[in-house]
């Protein structure tokens, strides 16, 4: 699902219904923000805001590609390459401002 967020407020635009169980592949939602921009243009898309289950190689290059900032909750174990110092941490490291 899409949506737009006025004053907090979600307002659904353009959905796809999946007749599967579970998450969503790659392509499905790269068809859907393609069918977004088709109707909208790419403009207005100010940021894309996603759970976990959209941290994806194919889904991330895409937006990459088409230049569209985003937001993107990750799993507690999600890793991420530190390339500049060759070393693998966890990406809630990264996040971390106050000391326990």
């Amino acid at each position: 699902m899409m949506s737009v967020v006025y004053k907090g407020v979600a307002f659904p635009l353009l959905f796809t219904m999946l007749n599967k169980r579970g998450n969503s592949n790659s392509q499905e939602p790269i068809n859907l923000v393609n069918r977004f921009i088709h109707l909208f243009g790419k403009d207005i898309i100010k940021s894309i805001v996603a759970d976990r289950e959209f941290v994806d190689d194919t889904w991330l290059e895409f937006l990459n590609k088409n230049q569209i900032k985003y937001y993107i909750r990750v799993r507690n174990n999600f890793k991420v390459e530190l390339l500049h110092k060759n070393k693998t941490i966890k990406a809630w490291h990264l996040f971390n401002t106050y000391k326990v």
